[in-house]
């Protein structure tokens, strides 16, 4: 299965047999995705959320979770959405692909986001993993 948006441009693609109970999910990941790449980050937010809450177990739910921490990051610039996500991956879906992937680009988050006296330090390790997840993100990194 292959989401596309109105441009004809590739979005979301499921390789393979899907059980009929994945199959729901998994076209939400890619209309939620498909708003997500174009930036509109509120209706992404909110499908990401939507899988979460009536698909938890589906196999979409790690990326959503992590797709929609991204989400959150990119709409307010604050890094506690990422540390949430994180804590939520290693918390519901340890073994997950996304958990891992989160692992290695944000390294032990809820132990990075620290606050100097001055809120520099805060400021710029936001920044950072802002440019990190969108560099990764938009070159598909990890592969």
């Amino acid at each position: 299965m292959i989401t596309l948006d109105q441009e004809g441009k590739e979005h979301h693609r499921t390789v393979g047999f899907l059980a009929p109970e994945e199959f729901i999910p998994s076209l939400r990941l890619g209309i939620a995705k498909t708003h997500f790449d174009r930036e509109k980050f509120s209706e992404a937010i909110a499908l990401f959320e939507g899988i979460l809450k009536d698909f938890p177990k589906s196999d979409a739910a790690p990326e959503a979770v992590y797709l929609r921490g991204v989400a959150l990051y990119k709409s307010t610039h604050n890094a506690e959405n990422l540390k949430d996500a994180y804590k939520r991956l290693q918390a519901e879906y340890p073994s997950s692909e996304w958990a891992r992937r989160a692992h290695e680009i944000l390294g032990e988050v809820p132990d990075a986001v620290q606050v100097d006296s001055d809120g520099m330090r805060a400021v710029a390790f936001e920044e950072e993993i802002g440019f990190h997840l969108f560099l990764k993100f938009s070159h598909g990194f990890p592969p």
